[in-house]
């Protein structure tokens, strides 16, 4: 706080005055009328008139003089005045009221704090002018010890006083000046985290996902209007427990999900999986969702809370169900005159037999382009086997549209099942002269839906034995461990490259060899192999290289 502000307001120029100038003023005028009540004729002297109209004057410079002519040493100059001044009253009072004097501790206590610490030198100097005035003008001089500790007494203690005070009103300065600094960098502290608030905010709000943000108490911290709009259709908010409703359903759209299932409850649990999906709101006013969440730890590694992101995935989910649909319906329509012609094939091997009819022997029967009987039983043969394979693919084909049906769990033996794989494409595999073998040490139990595992393990070793050359070899592995069974397909086959494993699961994608070399199938296999790995929770990996072979890889629970 300094003693005067140069400034030009008003309000300024009056706090610099009340401060500086004023306390000399008031103790003036008091001691003036109290001389003129108590001491008239002192009062009228010329030393008093003097004495007071010095400082009179010096108060209306210090509210006149423009503040562009109030440097340091115009200011000096009022302090020193006011000394002359108080120097004056005093030679006027010095042998009624020799205490007038105290009144030089206010321009002292001005010099020693409203300038350089040398000006405490002009201080001391006045104050000693001041005492010693009388002297000068009347004498005596000081002859005794105590006539000295006269002279000094009051100008040391006022001194002294000015110092300290002077001093201590430096330190509060000092203080005043830290704290504003303080102030200064909190105000920018509040700013900036009013500006990350908004920029995140910003951010929340321009992205176009559902975004909601929980402490580690589970409190809604932030979310944007996507994310609050979505589950005000599934029929509950974001910042009330349960946090769930009973407008959500599962993938299937008809399974109604329970509160402690549902995305955010599962998601400060800290058990979301990656794209979980959800059918939130009523019937007729659905949207579908993905979703998955994050922990987000500060910088010392402490958990702050969750992120859930969310994705409205309805039109890809409408467009993949009508995909499936469509893929049903066509199976099902082909299916019906398939299995009318393989139901004539087997009429016809039966009415066959073991031989061959009358009229279907030698080498002519009914003209030169007439067929003999083993041609025949040859084409019937063909034809059954290229039915089989139709049925074969039509059946893949229901199975993908399909393979969201719920599972049928049961303890099964992993090994087991591999060992029967194993014997069903042993004579495939020793006809393309490749060496199928079986790698189980042991039984290894897990709780799955053995057609649907039994299914995986046949289409990797199908594909293994059908992108392998001979001589080749195929491997399939089974490997207890504590919480899980590593199933493994190894083959020293073609080999994939990093683009084509990027798309291996992809529905009816087929690698740039099999199409080259017109291999059967439609590229829905591992596909399907990926869907029942996702139901029961396990994972599929594949490790390809390029004219080296490939490795599959499941990590499949032993509990579902």
């Amino acid at each position: 706080m300094p003693v005067y502000e140069t400034t030009q307001k008003l309000g300024g120029r009056r706090r610099a005055f009340l401060r500086a100038q004023f306390p000399l003023l008031v103790g003036s005028l008091f001691v003036t009328g109290e001389s003129l009540w108590a001491i008239p004729e002192r009062a009228r002297s010329a030393e008093a008139v003097a004495g007071i109209g010095v400082i009179l004057v010096v108060s209306c410079l210090f509210l006149a003089l423009p503040w562009r002519w109030r440097t340091t040493g115009s200011m000096m100059t009022l302090a020193v005045a006011d000394i002359v001044g108080v120097a004056l009253m005093r030679l006027a009072y010095v042998d009624d009221l020799p205490s007038v004097g105290i009144l030089a501790v206010f321009p002292v206590i001005w010099l020693a704090y409203a300038f350089r610490r040398w000006v405490i030198l002009v201080a001391v100097a006045g104050s000693f002018f001041i005492t010693l005035l009388p002297i000068l003008v009347h004498g005596p001089a000081p002859s005794s010890s105590i006539d000295i500790a006269r002279v000094v007494t009051l100008p040391v203690l006022i001194t002294g006083l000015s110092v300290a005070v002077g001093e201590a009103a430096r330190q509060l300065e000092a203080s005043q000046r830290r704290l504003s600094e303080a102030n200064k960098e909190l105000q920018d502290s509040l700013r900036q985290a009013r500006d990350s608030a908004l920029l995140s905010r910003t951010l929340f709000e321009s992205v176009e996902v559902a975004l909601a943000f929980y402490d580690t108490e589970e409190r809604l911290v932030m979310a944007n209007s996507l994310a609050e709009a979505a589950v005000a259709a599934a029929g509950f908010r974001l910042d009330e427990p349960p946090y769930a409703g009973h407008h959500v359903r599962r993938a299937d759209n008809k399974t109604v999900i329970p509160f402690e299932d549902q995305i955010v409850p599962r998601a400060l649990r800290g058990d979301l999986e990656n794209h979980e999906m959800e059918w939130i709101g009523p019937l007729g006013h659905q949207i579908a969702i993905i979703a998955n969440a994050k922990t987000v730890r500060r910088s010392d590694g402490t958990a702050w809370g969750t992120l859930i992101v969310a994705y409205n995935v309805t039109d890809l989910a409408r467009s993949l169900r009508t995909k499936e649909e469509f893929i049903t319906t066509v199976s099902h329509e082909l299916r019906t005159p398939l299995t009318a012609i393989v139901g004539y094939l087997e009429l016809l091997t039966e009415e066959l037999g073991d031989g061959v009819p009358a009229g279907l022997t030698g080498q002519s029967v009914a003209g030169p382009g007439a067929r003999s009987g083993s041609f025949v039983v040859e084409t019937l043969d063909r034809i059954r086997k290229a039915a089989r394979n139709l049925e074969l693919r039509i059946q893949e084909l229901l199975d993908t549209a399909e393979q969201r049906r719920d599972l049928s769990p049961a303890p099964t033996d992993i090994s087991g099942l591999a060992e029967g794989v194993v014997r069903t494409f042993a004579a495939q595999a020793q006809s393309a002269v490749l060496s199928l073998r079986l790698d189980a040490a042991q039984p290894e139990w897990a709780t799955v839906d053995a057609p649907k595992i039994e299914q995986v393990l046949e289409n990797l070793v199908s594909n293994a034995v059908k992108y392998t050359s001979s001589p080749g070899t195929v491997t399939l592995g089974v490997t207890g461990h504590e919480d899980h069974v590593l199933i493994t397909v190894t083959d020293s086959g073609v080999g994939m490259t990093a683009d084509e494993v990027d798309q291996v699961f992809d529905p009816f994608w087929r690698a740039e060899h099999a199409r080259d070399q017109a291999v059967q199938g439609i590229g829905i296999g591992l596909g399907l192999v990926r869907d029942i790995c996702r139901a029961h929770h396990a994972t599929v990996d594949v490790a390809s290289d390029p004219g080296h072979g490939t490795t599959v890889t499941i990590r499949l629970p032993r509990h579902l």
